[in-house]
């Protein structure tokens, strides 16, 4: 097996890979320290095997646990003292800021994870024949919870900060260069709405969502399905006022990205249930499902203190959702609303239910940018325009 080229590898590779290593590492451990939780609880032991059987095995699981996380912890706190790394690499301070809050979050994650861990092992300690109750065994299960919950986030905000840095080279391009047929486009992708200055002239509306967020990128759909050239979307638009069923119509000055979800057999299975799910849903219920002008908006509003935040402080702000009504939503809080089904946290600020934009998507560790989809009578401005993003 032959070795990568230099020039094969990613940015991310040489500044993030230790840490991404260290968090694979440490979901081993936790599926053995589950694996050992689960036999536990679905046992019963006598006095005399708690010592041998119960009490032993799961101090060493989570003791190997915790090193997994100390070493991921360490590597990120020697990523961050070395930041000027990520600087090489990005080159504007918005995403270079998003870069860095996103590792000092996923630091603050492995720290929780960390006490979580220690007070497990007081709780052992101090009683250890407490682990023949069934109460007390049940609940070793919502330790586990938490400390997958802050595994997943903690992965995420890795991945999303290794993508950051690798997709860089996109911004150095021109769009034309990664022009793709709309027959690529399949069932489950997601689309992203980027912007040309030809089209913003004349839409005043995602001019300004565009100045206040910092992005072109102000709307997104996802692939219910894809037959040769003819797309049908799911999505949330002001157009039709609720969530609909839509066949891909792109308008002059309007180019799509497209973006393929990174995810194992059985997840893609289950997401293609989900979707299955809303088209049925949609379709018979057409009225029940309203598209959100004030979480929009708010969501605007938001996307312009996250980005401020972050590029005065490198701190990433994960503010709440304060419209929770779940029959009212926007474009890329469907998507993420959709995904959370499948088990999958898209980006960082998918955990708490938070407003997520759609130029967030396009950094997701679980999305893969494909390419551009746009109209033929376009592809001249996009030989002359660079991207915004």
């Amino acid at each position: 097996m032959g070795h990568r080229r230099a020039s094969d590898m990613k940015d991310s590779d040489y500044i993030i890979k230790p840490a991404v290593l260290a968090i694979q590492d440490a979901f081993i451990q936790l599926k053995e320290l589950k694996q050992k939780i689960d036999f536990i609880v679905r046992n019963n032991f006598s006095e005399a095997d708690a010592q041998k059987e119960l009490y032993l095995p799961l101090i060493r699981e989570l003791k190997n646990l915790k090193d997994a996380v100390e070493s991921g912890k360490i590597a990120i706190e020697v990523i961050l003292k070395r930041s000027e790394l990520v600087r090489k690499v990005v080159d504007r301070k918005l995403i270079y800021n998003l870069a860095i809050a996103n590792l000092r979050i996923a630091h603050k994650k492995l720290k929780v994870s960390c006490n979580i861990i220690d007070k497990l092992l007081v709780k052992l300690k101090i009683t250890r024949l407490g682990l023949l109750r069934y109460r007390f065994r049940v609940k070793l299960l919502s330790y586990y919870k938490r400390l997958n919950n802050m595994l997943t986030i903690c992965s995420v905000c890795i991945g999303d900060s290794a993508k950051i840095i690798d997709i860089q080279h996109i911004f150095k391009k021109k769009m034309l260069d990664y022009v793709i047929p709309r027959s690529t486009i399949e069932k489950g992708d997601i689309l992203l709405s980027y912007k040309t200055k030809k089209y913003l002239r004349v839409h005043i509306g995602s001019y300004l969502i565009s100045l206040a967020s910092r992005t072109r990128i102000t709307h997104s759909m996802i692939v219910y399905s894809s037959h040769h050239q003819h797309i049908k979307c799911i999505t949330a638009t002001a157009k039709t006022e609720r969530l609909s069923i839509l066949d891909l119509n792109i308008s002059d000055g309007e180019v799509i990205f497209v973006l393929r979800p990174k995810i194992s057999k059985e997840e893609k299975e289950k997401l293609n249930r989900v979707l299955d799910e809303w088209y049925y849903e949609l379709m018979i219920n057409k009225g029940k499902y309203k598209f959100s002008e004030l979480k929009c908006w708010t969501a605007v509003i938001e996307g312009f203190l996250y980005t401020t935040v972050v590029r005065l402080t490198k701190r990433n702000i994960i503010l709440p959702n304060p419209f929770k009504r779940s029959n009212a939503l926007f474009c890329s809080e469907l998507i993420d609303e959709i995904f959370k089904k499948t088990n999958i946290f898209l980006v960082p600020r998918s955990e708490y239910h938070s407003i997520v934009g759609p130029a967030e998507l396009l950094y997701s560790p679980h999305l893969e940018f494909v390419g551009i989809v746009c109209n033929e009578d376009d592809k001249k401005i996009l030989s002359a325009e660079k991207l915004y993003i």
